[in-house]
């Protein structure tokens, strides 16, 4: 998840609903070591919050990045 304030997204926006629709890209994670680039350009909202006052994620914007995981599973985890 990448949250930026381009999306009308500020660091006090999660103390309301529909506020936390954050620029986000799902990956399909195996047991084999595998080489994730995600581009800016892949990043898009849920559509179940509310609406980015833009169509693409400003970086220049970027104050966080956030990885979630469905299970906990044990791996190494490096991001360059």
């Amino acid at each position: 998840m990448f949250i930026n304030s381009s999306a009308g997204q500020s660091r006090s926006c999660y103390r309301r609903a529909g506020c936390d629709d954050n620029w986000a890209k799902s990956l399909s994670l195996t047991e084999e070591w595998k080489e994730f680039t995600i581009p800016f350009a892949d990043l898009a909202q849920g559509g179940w919050g509310d609406p980015a006052a833009t169509e693409a994620i400003d970086a220049s914007k970027l104050y966080s990045i956030q990885l979630q995981f469905n299970t906990v599973p044990e791996f190494d985890l490096c991001i360059d």
